[in-house]
């Protein structure tokens, strides 16, 4: 093993043994599920559209901040044609919001005063 190669191992073993000053993991936070009832539309699209819509004014009543079906949890959307020809949509999923740490638990991380190496 040269010398060059000895040195550069250990300047990166030194680079991967510092830590980050803080890091925390961002969580998703889910409430209990919420239901949009039926939705029906002479079209699927328009059946979903409006069940998604419905989804997301009752998760907001039901107390869950800026709802959105994208970070949803358990998400079910069904859809079905009906005698009349018209659509029927029914949405339920649990309503989610983003976290920078999880509810109850401490934040944790390795708080360090030493300067990082100069190469």
């Amino acid at each position: 093993m040269t010398l060059r190669v000895a040195l550069a191992m250990g300047v990166s073993v030194a680079v991967v043994g510092m830590a980050a000053p803080d890091a925390a993991a961002a969580v998703r936070v889910c409430k209990a599920p919420v239901s949009s009832g039926l939705a029906t539309d002479v079209s699927e699209p328009g059946s979903r559209r409006k069940a998604l819509g419905a989804w997301v004014a009752n998760a907001k009543s039901a107390g869950a901040q800026n709802p959105s079906w994208r970070l949803a949890s358990n998400k079910i959307l069904k859809c079905a044609r009906i005698a009349t020809g018209q659509f029927d949509c029914i949405a339920r999923a649990e309503p989610c919001s983003i976290s920078q740490a999880a509810p109850g638990l401490p934040r944790r991380g390795i708080r360090t005063k030493e300067k990082p190496i100069a190469i």
